[in-house]
């Protein structure tokens, strides 16, 4: 009996060891290039993670999209207090329809914030859409504004992305 005991936990050992080699977690950033400018009306970024050998590299491998964030500065240039917003759109879409993904703290008129991973990651709304894109083809666009018009934000930020592979 003991020798049975020890045989199953040898082989729940080498299923377990097996499991954390064959995965792993990944961090990558797509910069938003140039930033996301929004004087009066709102301005697009075209992300296309395919272009990335990381993203290309792992995409069938994906098991679980494990956080999301938005780093970097973001000005607001108007005199007003203001918040920075972030939608998403399927580039595919024929009707543009958007969702917000991001929602900035209070900016004070021309003043700048500079949002950390973690205090990026607490102001994603919408996670699943966001999850949607990145899982499907990885090409989507991200449309800058102010939540209050006239506003003047400028973005100069980074998409981050963690996710955990296997094969």
């Amino acid at each position: 009996m003991k020798k049975y005991y020890l045989i199953g936990l040898v082989l729940i050992a080498a299923v377990l060891i097996s499991g954390c080699l064959l995965s792993g977690t990944i961090t990558f950033t797509h910069e938003l290039e140039g930033g996301i400018n929004s004087i009066g009306s709102a301005d697009t970024v075209h992300v296309d993670l395919s272009t990335e050998s990381d993203y290309q590299d792992n995409k069938d491998k994906i098991k679980s999209i494990d956080a999301i964030s938005v780093v970097g500065w973001i000005w607001n240039n108007g005199p007003d207090t203001n918040y920075a917003e972030i939608y998403l759109s399927d580039e595919a879409d024929a009707n543009f329809a958007t969702v917000k993904v991001f929602e900035s703290p209070r900016i004070a008129g021309n003043d700048s914030l500079f949002i950390q991973w973690s205090d990026g990651m607490s102001h994603i709304e919408n996670f699943d859409a966001l999850v949607d894109q990145i899982k499907g083809d990885g090409v989507f666009e991200l449309i800058g504004q102010g939540e209050d018009s006239p506003f003047n934000i400028e973005f100069e930020a980074t998409l981050v992305i963690t996710f955990t592979v296997g094969s």
